[in-house]
């Protein structure tokens, strides 16, 4: 029998994550996102489905204009991150 696992807990998480940009052009809606520590995550779609604005504002670069990234062990300083940032423009 093996010992029972606590829950994982979120490295990411977004609750109805939304940002709408200065003349009414919506780049997210309602986001929900959780990611577990040592889980990998692929982030894919098309040309302007908003990837760049969910790590922009996973890293604190823009502020969301709704909902609410609960926790997040990201920050703009760690280089593989900005990198990622770089790659998906």
């Amino acid at each position: 029998m093996s010992a029972p696992t606590s829950p994982a807990v979120p490295a990411i998480e977004t609750v109805r994550l939304g940002k709408t940009y200065a003349g009414g052009t919506r780049a997210l809606a309602d986001v929900d996102l959780a990611v577990s520590q040592g889980h990998i995550f692929g982030l894919l779609g098309q040309n302007g489905a908003g990837k760049t604005t969910l790590i922009r504002i996973l890293l604190d670069m823009i502020r969301p204009t709704a909902g609410d990234r609960k926790s997040t062990r990201l920050n703009s300083s760690h280089g593989y991150i900005s990198y990622a940032v770089f790659c998906l423009k």
